[in-house]
């Protein structure tokens, strides 16, 4: 069966295309999509998939009362190319009068292109809120009630609402209630329908309504038209806080313990909590916690009983030292989860992750790994599934200026970063970018929403699809292996017929071929694979962690670092990969970044060990694979290896890589036309294998594999049939080899 070899070498190539056309996605992170630009504010961005490889999202918009009790609930939908499918500007999706009030949208999709939306309602002074609902179809039409559909209008004041999908083209809602002022918060939950009947009691359904204040409300399906719903709560002393959850069936019965079990109620302060489906009818919930003193990361997985599967008062995700808050989750897709958590370990605010497996066992480094460490602060990450056992994750970043920008990264299911080290910039505009928010493209990438103030004077949204290599915008790709058609046309971008490898056929129409500038754009290099074998997710990035140890220096990788995938391989199969770096400076050895089968994560010398590693000729890098062995990140022959970071190529003299006893001499005629002799010396009498190469690694022929005495010898290889092209002639004896670049030509 062919499987998928994925290969980090590793980063983001950034457009080539600049300028925001209208109603397409942006190819340019300092322009990017506009969703609306309607006079006064529009804040508080939600972004849901509709389900077709496009999004619907909605906002709070002040261009009808700009006061803080103003605002209207405005959605807008674009498709996968970006382009805008209703009004410019958006449609009103609460149908009472406009500016009266509405904030806070949240979304689920409604399984037929549409959505399910809920929102807060104010009557224009503090305290007395509602929740309101409405059903948008596929067109932008208002589905429901005319007036809306009130969740709940009780006595007082309910917030902080979440939603949820009721597996039947409905949506659980829940929210916080405030009897009165002074007073404390309850939990309570509606379940709507698909034709906009609340089905539960009158105003919700009572999930908390225990001693002081429950708040922070989190949702999660349960896998059976129900849902698992978490809170902070208060009940034990006023000051401190723990997390419990309860369960609600599909037709609002109460499932677990009356006002909910302990998830945990620990020492001190518990809050913060988010939570995921474990597949099984259960969850896993994540907190921020201060038992240890300061804010550390824990989680604990409950079935669907209600009953702790892991050890009480849950496990330590990260605590590390300092800060780490502000959790997000999500399903790893295998039962457990990746938690995503702003860190200030090194000082200020980064970007970390750590998955966790059904079992509790942490599935990378010890308090998990980074997604960024730049420079400034980066805070509020949040994230959503790949699609593909990882994640991606978005956050606001100040590394730029004091206004703050919105970066994004991506972690495959091996904790290996995909994108840009330090993430990718989606946008870097002028002015404040703030809340961002994000959703699945359909295709292992992402679209992002923020509110954004590059104006200068009121905030508007704007957009960004990201795709699964990292690319911002559509990125023309006739061979879709992560590089634009334009990059691979030569270093300038101006020659449709560039032939890096020298095929005869043009780099940007061939799958198995890939030419690309490095990322500090100072070089050029061509990547190929044998042909029957395709490359995807082709990137170029800077050093995935330069503080590791054994990392190369600053200044001594000249070619940076890459990410690849080769697909069409068998599962444990063996593969070349030439690296052609077109005079380029001169490079001595190879390095890694990752396990090998005996040691933990490490930088190590992937020197050719007879099946694994890289040989080097002159400027050209043969990097020899094998799916499970060195080289392989999970150690693991199961039709994918991945490289994190990618190699690393020492800019010191050039490597004469010479077989002991043995001289391989210069080739003549050079070059040639239909034949050449070849030249070599032995001082033992050895086994020699002599084969020539393409300059994908494919083999095209064998000369000689036999036992040669000890002397000066010439051998002739008649190329009469072969095309004009460079060959490579490899000599080896036993896992030993030398390399000479043979030039036919007519």
């Amino acid at each position: 069966m062919k499987e998928t070899i994925q290969l980090l070498l590793s980063a983001v190539l950034f457009s080539l295309f600049t300028g925001m056309v209208q109603a397409q996605w942006s190819t340019d992170p300092n322009e990017n999509t506009l969703v609306t630009n309607a006079e006064e504010n529009q804040k508080e961005p939600f972004i849901i998939t509709d389900g077709n490889g496009g999004v619907i999202i909605a906002w709070r918009d002040y261009q009808y009362n700009s006061s803080i009790f103003g605002g209207d609930i405005l959605v807008q939908k674009f498709d996968n190319e970006g382009n805008a499918a209703w009004s410019d500007n958006g449609i009103a999706v609460n149908a009472a009068a406009l500016g009266k009030g509405y904030f806070s949208p949240v979304m689920v999709e409604d399984g037929y292109g549409g959505a399910i939306i809920g929102w807060g309602r104010t009557p224009g002074f503090f305290y007395n809120y509602d929740i309101l609902a409405q059903k948008i179809n596929a067109d932008g039409e208002r589905i429901w009630a005319m007036n809306d559909v009130i969740v709940s209008d009780r006595s007082g004041t309910e917030s902080f609402h979440q939603i949820v999908s009721d597996d039947s083209c409905g949506a659980i809602l829940t929210w916080t209630h405030l009897p009165g002022t002074p007073g404390s918060t309850d939990i309570y939950a509606q379940r709507v329908d698909s034709a906009g009947n609340p089905r539960w009691a009158n105003d919700g359904v009572e999930i908390c309504m225990a001693a002081e204040s429950q708040s922070n409300p989190q949702l999660t399906g349960d896998g059976n038209s129900g849902a698992i719903i978490t809170w902070s709560d208060s009940r034990k002393a006023v000051g401190e806080s723990d997390i419990f959850a309860q369960r609600i069936s599909h037709d609002g019965t109460i499932q677990w313990t009356t006002d909910g079990v302990e998830v945990c109620n620990y020492l001190y302060f518990q809050d913060s909590p988010v939570i995921i489906s474990d597949g099984e009818g259960g969850a896993i919930i994540a907190w921020q916690d201060t038992r240890a003193g300061n804010f550390d990361i824990y989680a604990q997985r409950l079935n669907a009983n209600g009953e702790f599967m892991w050890t009480e008062h849950g496990i330590p995700i990260c605590s590390a030292s300092q800060n780490q808050q502000t959790p997000a989750i999500v399903s790893d897709g295998d039962g457990g989860a990746i938690i995503v958590w702003q860190d200030e370990r090194n000082g200020n605010h980064d970007i970390y992750a750590q998955r966790v497996n059904g079992a509790g066992e942490m599935q990378w480094a010890t308090d998990g790994i980074a997604a960024t460490t730049s420079s400034g602060d980066q805070s509020a990450p949040v994230a959503i599934s790949d699609n593909a056992g990882g994640i991606i994750i978005t956050w606001w970043d100040y590394r730029n200026d004091t206004f703050g920008d919105i970066y994004a990264q991506k972690i495959n299911a091996s904790g290996s970063g995909l994108w840009n080290n330090n993430g990718t910039a989606v946008c870097t505009a002028p002015g404040y970018q703030e809340s961002p928010a994000l959703a699945s493209d359909g295709d292992e990438g992402a679209i992002i929403v923020w509110s954004d103030m590059r104006n200068g004077t009121d905030y508007n949204i704007y957009a960004q699809l990201i795709d699964k290599a990292g690319n911002t915008g559509i990125l023309a790709d006739d061979d879709l292996d992560g590089i634009g058609n334009i990059e691979e046309q030569g270093p300038d971008g101006d020659n449709p017929d560039y032939d890096g490898n020298s095929d005869g056929q043009s780099d940007y129409e061939q799958a198995n071929v890939a030419s690309f500038k490095t990322f500090d754009k100072n070089q050029y290099v061509t990547l190929a694979v044998p042909e029957g074998v395709k490359l995807e997710n082709v990137q170029a990035t800077g050093n995935p962690d330069p503080d590791a140890q054994n990392s190369p220096e600053e200044g001594t990788y000249p070619y940076g670092f890459f990410n690849f995938t080769i697909t069409g391989l068998e599962t444990g199969g063996h593969t070349t990969a030439t690296l052609l770096l077109h005079n380029g400076p001169q490079v001595s050895k190879y390095y890694k970044y990752g396990p090998t089968p005996t040691d933990g994560i490490k930088w190590y010398d992937f020197n050719y060990d007879g099946e694994t590693g890289a040989v080097i000729n002159e400027d050209t890098v043969f990097i020899h694979l094998t799916d499970g062995l060195r080289g392989d990140y999970d150690i693991t022959a199961d039709g994918t290896i991945t490289e994190p970071g990618g190699p690393v190529w020492v800019a010191t003299s050039i490597g004469t890589n010479i077989l002991p006893g043995f001289k391989l001499e210069d080739y003549y005629p050079n070059p040639f036309t239909n034949s050449v002799n070849i030249v070599f010396s032995n001082q033992y009498t050895s086994d020699i294998v002599i084969e020539i190469f393409d300059l994908t690694g494919r083999i095209i022929c064998t000369l000689f594999n036999e036992k040669f005495p000890e002397g000066r010898h010439v051998i002739k290889w008649d190329a009469t049939g072969f095309h004009d092209n460079i060959y490579i002639l490899k000599m080896r004896s036993g896992n030993q080899s030398v390399t000479r670049k043979i030039v036919k030509t007519h």
